[in-house]
């Protein structure tokens, strides 16, 4: 995974800082891990719902960590548990992209390959919740009945991860009364300011609404400015710290957790 410089005061020795002592006395640890940004706003989301998932599961020990930008990252935080403490990591990403596939998938087969309990959950999408949240923000932004909406996502080369994304576009257009298309900031076609010249076109004129931006993204962030600068007359804000979004990392820690017990008792 690509890594940037750790910041200085991170010296790697104390990783897994307030996991307790005895490693029977709690549930399987929460690895939450996301992208990692170097937008301050962008981290300070991120925190607050990782703080959100505390809050509902209180008897669990929920580890923050990334795959780039920030440090710690995922192998060094999954590697830092006891090993007798079983793992779930739950992705805060939005798809099932090269870093749920490579990165995720690399740190929890290596702590298995060490005997150690182990298992990745699913990215939080596709998931009818996080549709419902785009909805919401661009009600909040001012969209209105008609304007041509396009669900502007990261973008991988992952094939999957493009599957994913339709397949929450797709709940967007259940919900709202106008067109719905996909955009990418990267990585896939077509780039959000190209959907949103072929959303504006297919509309036949300003009279006929406006094109909208929905931001499917996690938080702010390099993506988010990106998407500033893509010609749409309405940006709506990032999904965020939406309590719903905190409920659905609960259940892919649940699911998760169950297909790991299944596998422990065969």
């Amino acid at each position: 995974m690509t890594r940037a410089t750790p910041p200085e005061d991170l010296d790697g020795t104390d990783l897994a800082d307030g996991l307790p002592v005895d490693p029977d006395d709690a549930r399987p640890v929460l690895v939450a891990c996301s992208h990692g940004t170097d937008d301050p706003y962008g981290r300070a989301v991120i925190a607050h719902l990782v703080g959100q998932v505390r809050t509902l599961l209180p008897d669990v020990d929920v580890l923050e960590t990334y795959v780039d930008v920030q440090y710690p990252q995922v192998d060094e935080v999954v590697a830092s548990i006891s090993p007798s403490r079983p793992v779930v990591i739950v992705p805060l990403l939005l798809s099932g992209g090269f870093h749920v596939t490579v990165d995720i998938r690399q740190a929890v087969e290596a702590r298995v390959a060490a005997g150690s309990p182990t298992i990745s959950a699913g990215a939080l999408g596709p998931d009818p919740r996080l549709a419902t949240i785009l909805v919401d923000r661009l009600d909040e932004a001012g969209a209105l009945a008609g304007d041509s909406v396009v669900v502007a996502a990261a973008g991988s080369s992952v094939a999957a991860a493009t599957l994913d994304v339709d397949a929450v576009a797709a709940d967007v257009a259940a919900a709202w009364d106008g067109p719905v298309t996909v955009g990418y900031c990267s990585a896939a076609a077509p780039r959000v300011d190209v959907a949103a010249d072929l959303a504006r076109a297919s509309l036949g004129g300003p009279e006929h609404g406006r094109v909208v931006l929905a931001s499917y993204l996690l938080a702010p962030g390099f993506f988010q400015r990106r998407l500033a600068k893509a010609g749409a007359e309405i940006v709506a804000e990032p999904i965020g710290a939406h309590p719903l979004v905190a409920q659905i990392v609960v259940d892919r820690y649940e699911a998760a957790l169950e297909t790991l017990r299944s596998r422990l008792t065969v």
